[in-house]
């Protein structure tokens, strides 16, 4: 209590006397600084494996003396127990060896011959573009509802522009995606990259996971596919856009904004959406 250990999170000390709770999710970081241990001939290393194990201040002393490594600490419950592992683990050994050896055992028989093979390192794999016919768009059943503007434009793009890395995988494109929540005006300048499949009945399902931190699960869900054409980049590797919005009502609509950079030695294009 005297020597309290002190926590950083991001970067940021935490008050010793806040007693209230830290919020951390998955690849925060975390910095802990420890103590010295007294006495200060023991490390902190070693006393901080040795209190995993269950050791108090009078135990980490003693035990120094007999395990000075730090690696081959055992409480006294583990290091009772280790003769009795390998007792056990010897004489199964030993068991099985003599009966490997016995001469009832007859199983293990010399091969006649002896094939190597020797096998090249495999090629990089080629993303190479789909062949005509390699992916027909699903044909609608006459008992089935239309589909949305957004879904026809999107599957037009998809047949059009999608690529086969895989065989067994088949045709698979990018899209970029965006979420936009009225009802006042606002500007988005994250996007999240949307990977599409020939399962084309679950993209609607998994764009909605892909949002569902910012999806309101009460309101109606709007989506838009937007295909800039031009300007193009020359390092695009998408499809389009999609925008996902709700509770955007009239004057107000979601657009795909496209801001282009003229530098002296190349030209650069980003993105944001606003309503």
């Amino acid at each position: 209590m005297r020597n309290r250990c002190l926590l950083w999170h991001h970067g940021t000390l935490i008050n010793a006397q806040s007693r209230a709770n830290l919020d951390l999710n998955h690849g925060d970081y975390i910095r802990i600084a420890v103590p010295p241990f007294e006495p200060s001939s023991i490390s902190t290393y070693y006393a901080v494996r040795a209190c995993q194990h269950g050791l108090n201040r009078g135990q980490i002393v003693q035990r120094l003396q007999r395990q000075p490594d730090p690696d081959e600490l055992f409480t006294d419950v583990e290091a009772a127990q280790r003769p009795t592992d390998e007792a056990a683990l010897l004489q199964y050994s030993a068991s099985v060896m003599s009966s490997a050896f016995a001469p009832k055992i007859s199983w293990i028989n010399d091969p006649a011959t002896v094939t190597i093979r020797t096998f090249g390192e495999c090629d990089d794999p080629q993303f190479v573009a789909s062949a005509p016919g390699a992916y027909q768009p699903p044909q609608q059943d006459e008992h089935d509802r239309p589909w949305p503007s957004w879904f026809s434009s999107l599957h037009q793009a998809f047949a059009e522009q999608a690529a086969i890395a895989c065989e067994e995988e088949g045709p698979i494109a990018f899209l970029t995606t965006w979420f936009l929540q009225g009802p006042f005006e606002s500007v988005n300048k994250q996007s999240r990259v949307f990977r599409l499949d020939q399962h084309h009945h679950y993209w609607k399902t998994d764009l909605v996971d892909l949002w569902r931190d910012k999806i309101d699960m009460t309101q109606e869900l709007e989506l838009v596919f937007v295909q800039p054409q031009p300007p193009s980049h020359d390092t695009e590797w998408t499809i389009g856009h999609l925008i996902l919005y709700q509770r955007i009502q009239q004057p107000l609509k979601p657009a795909l904004i496209t801001i282009k950079f003229l530098t002296d030695r190349r030209t650069g294009i980003n993105h944001a959406v606003a309503h």
